[in-house]
């Protein structure tokens, strides 16, 4: 879970991780979730701060799958 990353609010240190988790990792798959305060998270964060993160995991191709929360909305989260 991505908010428990300290420097998570740090786009080019998150890839630097997702990195780092594909080398380890391999061929196995990767969900990226950053779970809000609001359901029970560690960390707050802006609607459109929580989109940017989750489309740069998606985009940065070392993530398999993406947990996008609905409170976002649907037009956000597709």
């Amino acid at each position: 879970r991505a908010d428990w990353f300290e420097s998570v609010f740090n786009l080019e240190q998150v890839n630097e991780v997702l990195t780092g988790l594909r080398k380890i990792l391999g061929e196995i798959p990767l969900l990226f979730t950053f779970r809000t305060s609001r359901e029970g998270g560690e960390k707050a964060i802006e609607p459109e701060a929580y989109i940017e993160l989750n489309r740069k995991a998606a985009e940065s191709g070392y993530v398999d799958l993406v947990d996008a929360e609905l409170f976002t909305g649907d037009d956000k989260v597709q």
